[in-house]
């Protein structure tokens, strides 16, 4: 892990406690992407493409849950069956 603090601003602990925090924060967005969007399955190899797509999947998890959707893998199952939901509110 690369920081811009030495030694004598970090020790062995805080230095574990950040790196940990780090994981925590990439396991959990990780988990979400490929849970909700199956990103792990993707096909989508060429290019720019996977980053492009990675970062569609990080909008919509971020537009849901700044809309305070809990569940975001129930929203857009349902939104995938039913997507003029997404429009009733447009108005």
């Amino acid at each position: 892990m690369i920081t811009n603090m030495d030694h004598e601003q970090l020790d062995a602990e805080a230095f574990m406690t950040l790196k940990c925090s780090y994981w925590w924060i990439e396991n959990k967005l990780h988990y979400r992407k490929d849970f909700t969007f199956g990103e792990d399955r993707s096909t989508i190899r060429k290019k720019n493409r996977p980053q492009n797509m990675s970062t569609l999947r990080n909008f919509a998890i971020g537009l849901l849950t700044a809309n305070n959707i809990a569940n975001v893998k129930r929203c857009v199952e349902n939104l995938q069956h039913n997507y003029f939901t997404l429009f009733q509110n447009a108005a």
